[in-house]
């Protein structure tokens, strides 16, 4: 009873909980010493957003840059090796009967929780949080990685606005690719010690 509880729980929780993919794995032979990079979206539905995260692109790029780093940022699309396109999806925001579901779910855990505790040890309960969704297929030429990878940019949504949930996911766009551009970094830091 106890192992199917903790299985259902954590199924659930994969549903709800905004995963940030990490850096696809860099071909053996690799040595990046210019990264090109571009983005684009597959969605026209709100410019402004996309004009706002190309700006946070630019400026992700910059940051990244002014640091020393094993490889520079460059923000160009005509190249066709040592290339990343980031193809940014649609969003899908938390709507009101996410947040009422979730919520008598919530509820639900923790009455389950309250009833098991005379038979079991106590569950460290958990509550669930749906996330804005938006993922991000990556593009790469053929001499980066072994597969293509994709990356999440899902903050949490939970009771909130459109608005706050654009902000949130503005903040979180930073935080991912910048952690992405990191993770590369030190894998082709490792790949190309002396």
């Amino acid at each position: 009873m106890k192992r199917l509880l903790t299985i259902l729980l954590i199924l659930a929780s994969l549903q709800f909980f905004g995963q940030s993919g990490k850096a696809g794995k860099l071909k053996e032979d690799v040595n990046i010493d210019t990264l090109f990079v571009s983005i684009q979206f597959s969605d026209t539905a709100d410019p402004v957003l996309q004009k706002e995260l190309l700006i946070q692109f630019d400026t992700i790029v910059s940051s990244f840059n002014r640091e020393e780093q094993a490889f520079t940022l460059a923000i160009d699309s005509t190249r066709n090796t040592r290339t990343i396109n980031f193809l940014v999806g649609s969003v899908k925001y938390v709507d009101w009967k996410k947040n009422l579901w979730v919520t008598g779910l919530d509820l639900a855990l923790i009455g389950v929780n309250i009833l098991i505790i005379p038979y079991f040890p106590p569950v460290i309960p958990f509550y669930l949080m749906p996330s804005t969704i938006c993922r991000v297929d990556l593009e790469s030429s053929d001499d980066l990685f072994y597969r293509p990878t994709r990356i999440s940019v899902n903050p949490n949504g939970y009771f909130a606005k459109r608005n706050t949930q654009k902000l949130r996911l503005k903040k979180k766009f930073d935080k991912v690719f910048y952690k992405y551009f990191l993770s590369l970094n030190k894998q082709n830091e490792k790949k190309n010690k002396p």
